[in-house]
């Protein structure tokens, strides 16, 4: 798992508060994200309701408060990390068509 070596402020700080935190990468505000790194990419992930409110439990118990959008991307970095050095499997392989 990825280790945050500094912790986003949170929502309600000013854009001056916020941090780019070092190990990856992320910016824990929109605006700062955007001014950043203006060619990310967005898309959309549909969850089932028990998996979203675990993830706002989890967020939401970290001091400061961590948002979902933020988890998701450690998340994402993670599993791209793990594939980068070969120690990604998947329990499941989709059928082929």
């Amino acid at each position: 798992m990825i280790a945050s070596t500094v912790k986003p402020r949170s929502a309600d700080s000013g854009p001056s508060a916020c941090k780019l935190d070092g190990t990856t990468k992320l910016v824990q505000s929109g605006a700062m994200a955007r001014s950043l790194q203006p060619s990310r990419k967005r898309f959309s992930v549909s969850l089932d309701p028990v998996d979203y409110e675990a993830l706002q439990r989890l967020g939401s118990a970290q001091r400061p408060p961590l948002k979902q959008q933020y988890l998701v991307e450690l998340a994402i970095k993670d599993l791209l990390d793990r594939h980068a050095t070969k120690q990604l499997s998947f329990p499941l392989r989709q059928a082929a068509s």
